[in-house]
């Protein structure tokens, strides 16, 4: 209910529609992979400084991998953006990022408290 409101805000036409699903769909198994990914690593790292005889070696080279990680996040991102920019007319990105600001403004505040 709520994206099918989104979905007439922005005024989508059907072709928009299957291929907005379409890229949703088509970066869903990735983004998962990605996010384990992260989460193992992180885990691991976390356990890794928590053991009394650390290995340095070992924390610095998780670290590594997981920079590296963001660097793949931060991409994936501007790739999203621009499949989206191509998809979306000027006026519908606009209100797409004003929507979208919104939201994340109050899931932020949300997080807050």
């Amino acid at each position: 209910e709520k994206m099918q409101k989104f979905i007439d805000e922005l005024g989508l036409s059907e072709e928009q529609q299957a291929q907005m699903k379409e890229q949703r769909q088509g970066h869903k198994d990735e983004i998962k992979e990605f996010y384990e990914e992260v989460r193992g690593l992180r885990d691991a790292l976390k356990a890794e400084l928590e053991k009394p005889d650390s290995n340095e070696a070992t924390i610095n080279s998780l670290a590594t991998r997981l920079k590296a990680l963001e660097g793949k996040k931060i991409d994936f991102r501007i790739q999203k953006v621009l499949e989206l920019k191509s998809i979306l007319t000027p006026e519908q990105f606009k209100k797409f990022k004003e929507k979208t600001s919104k939201w994340h403004e109050k899931k932020g505040s949300r997080n807050k408290e």
